[in-house]
């Protein structure tokens, strides 16, 4: 998870652009019950599917890249700053064609995860997420 945020700032009487570019990395557990749509009564291996549920995830590290006007990359540790857990809620919808699946979830956030007591005050984040899975299903 991360995001990216451009500013046009002044250092001194100079207007520069710096980049932020964050990547955080979580371990996550999920609980997502699904709820099963058949294509037709006859029909068990090609269905489309709704799943929702819930989400807690442990930050294993995080990095920050800051970028001004293009210009060499500066990286910085900021896992401190940010809270060791996240939790959320997931919402999905897929579609099972024989062998293959599609599946879409949207993770929504519902921890502020900013740790810094500075930041508290001005600062919310949450994290939010699409993602996208492309699979094939093998039997034996």
């Amino acid at each position: 998870k991360g995001g990216k945020k451009t500013f046009q700032i002044y250092t001194g009487t100079t207007l520069v652009e710096r980049t932020y570019n964050n990547s955080i990395n979580y371990f996550q557990f999920s609980l997502l019950p699904q709820f099963n749509l058949p294509f037709s009564d006859k029909d068990n291996q090609n269905k489309a599917y709704l799943n929702a549920g819930g989400y807690i995830s442990f930050l294993t590290g995080a990095k920050e890249y800051i970028t001004e006007d293009q210009e060499a990359e500066q990286e910085k540790d900021i896992k401190e700053s940010l809270k060791a857990s996240d939790a959320g809620l997931i919402f999905g919808i897929g579609i099972i064609a024989g062998h293959f699946i599609l599946d879409v979830r949207y993770d929504l956030g519902l921890t502020d995860i900013a740790n810094e007591a500075l930041a508290k005050d001005f600062l919310k984040i949450k994290n939010r997420s699409i993602n996208i899975s492309v699979g094939y299903k093998g039997g034996f």
